[in-house]
């Protein structure tokens, strides 16, 4: 029991294990944005069939949703700028939890357009499922926003050379 009590301990403190969940929602964000990137159009439409933007605003949304979510999924998987990387993941993530919501609520009925996980066969249509699973994620980007440090990353490389150089 005492083990356990010290994982959870060091994987909030920030250990080998809580670098692997900041590098593998790193790599999951830039997955689903460069896939996004690839048909920006497509992407556009499928922004315009939540029906939560002015449809003026769909383009643009998506012109710069996917190179946000790629340039922070980077940041993300190198850990530079860690902490703003994972706030500004989990605000996008909650937006999309809250459009996914708010349409499975209406009875719609077309894939989320989010992570490109339709690619392995995981389906990805709007449902409260999809809605929870964003959850837990905001839940995942809360626990690396909250490492006091992040092992593996550039921000450990420049804070190791900050306090060298006191």
């Amino acid at each position: 029991m005492e083990s356990v009590i010290n994982f959870f301990r060091d994987t909030a403190y920030g250990n080998r294990f809580s670098a692997c969940v900041r590098v593998l929602l790193g790599a999951l964000l830039a997955y689903g944005g460069f896939f996004k990137l690839l048909d920006i159009e497509s992407f556009g439409g499928v922004i315009r069939m939540y029906d939560m933007l002015p449809e003026a605003f769909a383009p643009h949304a998506a012109i710069v949703l996917p190179p946000l979510e790629v340039l922070l999924g980077i940041m993300l998987v190198v850990g530079y700028k860690t902490r703003a990387a994972s706030l500004l993941s989990m605000i996008l993530m909650g937006v999309f939890a809250v459009a996914i919501a708010v349409n499975a609520a209406r009875g719609a009925s077309f894939d989320c357009g989010c992570l490109e996980l339709g690619r392995f066969g995981i389906s990805e249509n709007i449902s409260m499922t999809l809605a929870a699973r964003n959850i837990v994620l905001i839940l995942a980007f809360l626990l690396v926003f909250n490492l006091r440090k992040n092992v593996l990353s550039i921000d450990a490389r420049i804070e190791r050379g900050t306090l060298r150089d006191i």
